[in-house]
């Protein structure tokens, strides 16, 4: 499931701008103002999606990609990596593998 800014913020309170680590990533990032845990990123500003909910299930296969490449410490969490240019997702106890 994805959300848009007005239901994550009904959900989660006000969230911040958006915003970039890095001005050529394709990714966009907020955060829950006030609150810790909650990791919110979007590709287009309009589909906001929780890190922790999310991640790698809801998400089509090139937003996985994109997402493991830029930041693939965090993807490295929710079990995917890319090896040898192709995306890995392992299997995470409790849920079936995308792949």
């Amino acid at each position: 499931m994805y959300y848009s800014k007005e239901e994550a913020e009904k959900e989660y309170g006000q969230l911040s701008d958006f915003y970039k680590n890095d001005p050529k990533s394709k990714i966009w990032e907020a955060g829950a103002i006030g609150r810790f845990g909650p990791t919110f990123f979007s590709f287009d500003k309009k589909k906001i999606y929780q890190f922790w909910e999310d991640f790698p299930w809801n998400l089509t296969d090139e937003e996985i990609y994109v997402f493991t490449k830029e930041d693939p410490t965090m993807a490295a969490l929710r079990g995917c990596e890319i090896v040898d240019g192709k995306l890995v997702i392992h299997n995470i106890e409790g849920q079936n593998s995308k792949k």
